[in-house]
């Protein structure tokens, strides 16, 4: 115990934690309004794409304000894009798939959660950048990946 360190973590870290908790569920309320709209895949590349723009935007932000302001609209974006791929997994597959598929859709998810963390603190090691290089390369492959959503379009939205 005697290696063990007291370290005192500063009231601002928990309210930019609640700050970006709540951009993040306000922008997931605005895609269920915009979902009526647009399609899943257009959707998905207009979060993705502005996910994208602040992900970039980060490698060049020096205050801690502008960091936080790109970083809730990242974690809001990116949310709101996956939220909107789970929803076309419920659409596109029969019922009798579907429970798996979201499943599996989830658990891909939470593996990757996992490997972010273990993988984050080590990209920090060689800089700062890096890390936000490295969510660069997903949010682009996730545009890809966005590319070969079929149409979910089923009725007209005005019926």
């Amino acid at each position: 115990m005697s290696n063990c360190e007291k370290i005192v973590i500063a009231d601002s870290i928990y309210v930019d934690t609640i700050i970006v908790s709540v951009i993040s569920s306000s922008c997931i309320l605005c895609a269920s309004i915009f979902v009526n709209y647009l399609q899943h895949k257009y959707l998905s590349f207009i979060s993705y794409g502005c996910a994208l723009l602040c992900s970039i935007s980060l490698i060049w932000s020096t205050n801690t304000l502008v960091t936080l302001i790109l970083t809730c609209l990242y974690v809001g974006l990116f949310n709101k894009g996956y939220n909107i791929t789970v929803s076309a997994t419920v659409l596109l597959f029969p019922t009798s798939l579907r429970a798996m598929a979201v499943s599996m859709e989830m658990l891909v998810g939470r593996i990757g959660t996992i490997v972010g963390n273990l993988v984050f603190p080590v990209l920090l090691e060689y800089g700062c950048v890096a890390p936000i290089i490295n969510l660069i390369c997903f949010n682009l492959l996730c545009i890809v990946l966005t590319c070969f959503i079929p149409n979910t379009r089923k009725h007209a939205v005005f019926t």
